[in-house]
């Protein structure tokens, strides 16, 4: 276990322009694997259309309701039940913004500090790592896979609400604190329900998993960041300054312990921000957007410009990211289960 010293400065107050943009990231999520974020819900299913009466629905809406585990029996060459389904909103299969903004911050909490000193507070109630678990205890890919940040001790973490103190972490900045909203929201990113299918894992657990090649679109809102901190949110993404196409992340459950679970990567579409930042743009990135009427867009060349250019400022601001720029911790996995 190591002592790391955590930079923090004044929160961020949601309402600057200066020098600051808005808007929105819009972006698609590539399954390159089964992906599964639970909704804590069996999924019920006639297996018979001529089942499909309202009447029958009532009855096993009403057996599942009771527990009435016999009259489900007498179901079960009709109905197929058991098989948790992934979360479903509007009639489409999603993976939730909170699930979003979760994997973005971790990647940014869980980079090694430097010279010990780190941006994040590693918000998080765990005690730090001494050393990795063994293989088969619980948590021990993901210590060998973000080994040695679990092993840093940094401190309390950024809450302002319980210490009264409102200087934040870099991270706990961008996506917020007790009693501190985040800057960056992210949206559900969703498909049709024909993305899923139930796939039987080990142990007897059975699931309804976005399927391989599956495309999630979705899109990221963001308020009051410099360009730097918009090139540390899109390295969060797994984006590098070469490419539009972001490294492969690891998503959803089961991401650690199989290796056709939970890989995914993020493909950048367009940048939309308000008509009224167009000259902010143009000064802090270099680019040339498309105004149509209230709003300013940015994509194909004049998006990979910008994303060259935000992420390199944000390596030279924040040098520590430098080890997690184009880092994949699918690829990292992979290794570990080996």
């Amino acid at each position: 276990m190591s002592r790391v010293s955590v930079v923090r400065k004044p929160f961020t107050p949601r309402d600057l322009e200066a020098d600051r943009l808005s808007g929105t990231l819009w972006a698609r999520l590539e399954a390159l694997s089964y992906i599964h974020v639970s909704s804590g819900r069996e999924r019920v299913e006639l297996l018979r259309s001529d089942l499909a009466r309202p009447e029958n629905l009532r009855a096993i809406e009403e057996a599942l309701m009771r527990g009435d585990t016999h009259r489900l029996e007498r179901l079960t060459e009709a109905v197929r039940i058991g098989y948790i389904d992934n979360v479903v909103y509007g009639g489409k299969v999603c993976v939730p913004g909170s699930t979003i903004k979760g994997l973005l911050r971790s990647r940014l909490e869980l980079c090694p500090s430097q010279g010990g000193t780190s941006l994040s507070c590693l918000h998080t109630d765990a005690p730090p790592l001494i050393q990795p678990p063994p293989p088969g205890q619980h948590g021990w890919r993901h210590a060998r896979i973000w080994w040695p940040s679990v092993a840093e001790d940094r401190g309390p973490r950024c809450d302002p609400i319980a210490s009264g103190d409102y200087s934040l972490c870099i991270v706990c900045d961008l996506f917020g604190a007790p009693g501190v909203v985040g800057r960056v929201a992210p949206s559900n990113f969703c498909c049709e329900a024909s993305c899923c299918e139930p796939r039987d894992l080990p142990y007897g657990e059975r699931v309804y998993a976005i399927k391989p090649g599956s495309t999630l679109r979705g899109c990221i809102h963001f308020n009051s960041l410099t360009l730097e901190e918009l090139g540390l949110l899109l390295i969060a993404m797994g984006i590098t300054a070469q490419s539009t196409v972001g490294v492969e992340v690891l998503i959803g459950k089961h991401k650690y312990a199989y290796r056709d679970m939970g890989r995914a990567r993020f493909v950048l579409e367009k940048l939309v921000v308000p008509a009224r930042l167009v000259e902010t743009l143009r000064s802090v990135a270099s680019v040339e957007p498309r105004v149509s009427g209230s709003i300013a867009t940015i994509e194909g060349n004049e998006l990979a410009k910008f994303v060259k250019e935000s992420i390199e400022r944000a390596l030279s601001a924040y040098p520590q990211y430098r080890s997690l720029h184009g880092f994949s911790e699918a690829k990292k996995r992979d290794e570990v289960i080996r």
